[in-house]
């Protein structure tokens, strides 16, 4: 039993919380840091980190082996089916 998080989901919450950090940035800036703005920013940044923290939850890995060899049955008819031909309406 192990616990692991894929590098890929890491490496995809660093690019994407560096690039909304950078847009919430360049927003402030753009609207001279008016309280409005770097409110929102704070509340969309918010949002993102969630996001992106809940995706690093790690994964609960388990392997297991079976107790015995898995077997393989095949099933054949034991009858054949019949050939009579069907009829419309009777």
């Amino acid at each position: 039993m192990t616990w692991s998080s894929p590098s890929l989901v890491i490496v995809f919450m660093l690019v994407a919380g560096t690039a909304a950090l950078a847009m919430s940035w360049l927003a402030m800036r753009r609207s001279g840091f008016l309280w409005k703005t770097i409110g929102f920013e704070v509340l969309r940044l918010t949002i993102i980190a969630t996001a992106l923290v809940t995706l690093l939850q790690p994964e609960f890995v388990a392997t297991t082996t079976p107790p015995s060899r898995s077997t393989i049955a095949i099933l054949r008819p034991v009858q054949r089916l019949s050939t009579r031909r069907l009829t419309c309406g009777v």
